[in-house]
């Protein structure tokens, strides 16, 4: 059975992106609130990390919500 992407958020210096993690474990993330859109990819998500989001948080979508809920 074929596998969905995993869809993410990371807060990164005030700025929220959105994201999907592959089932490769490629990552793209994308900040779509401005009117060209600043995307970025990386062949994992350390690597999106290490380049260029040292203190950004990652908040999974299908993780339960921080109260629990």
């Amino acid at each position: 059975m074929p596998e969905f992407v995993r869809g993410f958020r990371l807060h990164h210096h005030g700025v929220l992106y959105h994201g999907a993690q592959f089932p490769s474990g490629r990552v793209i993330a994308v900040d779509d609130t401005q009117v060209f859109a600043h995307a970025t990819g990386a062949v994992s998500v350390e690597e999106l990390l290490r380049g260029g989001f040292h203190d950004a948080r990652i908040e999974w979508a299908d993780d339960p919500a921080p109260d629990g809920g």
